[in-house]
């Protein structure tokens, strides 16, 4: 699953309302045209995207090891079952935990304003 951008809603002087993903671009209906690109707001995003991405990849690496150390000691011939079972087991639990995480994490960055 993509990441989601969040939301930036967009209140043009002429009082149209609209709304447009972080990076994308708004035209109201009066002809002024705003770039969604967050300043601040928008660095904050991607830094907690960055940070989502990395630890989704150090959780999964951290479960294929944890998978993998029974195999150093006892039978080699379950090597067929670490990566399904820490696949299943990433998926089942440890992602949607982070994705909550995130969303709630992108839901409390501040508002800000957007100009033309």
């Amino acid at each position: 699953m993509a990441l989601v951008k969040p939301l930036v809603t967009i209140a043009c002087e002429c009082g149209a309302v609209g709304e447009v993903r972080l990076g994308g671009r708004h035209a109201c209906a009066c002809g002024a045209v705003f770039a969604a690109d967050g300043g601040a707001a928008g660095r904050a995003a991607q830094a907690l995207g960055r940070r989502y991405r990395w630890q989704l990849a150090v959780s999964l690496l951290a479960l294929l090891v944890v998978f993998a150390a029974p195999l150093v000691a006892l039978d080699r011939a379950a090597v067929l079952f670490v990566p399904v079972a820490a696949l299943g087991t990433w998926y089942g639990t440890v992602r949607p935990q982070l994705e909550e995480r995130y969303r709630a994490a992108l839901a409390a960055l501040p508002e800000w304003a957007v100009a033309a």
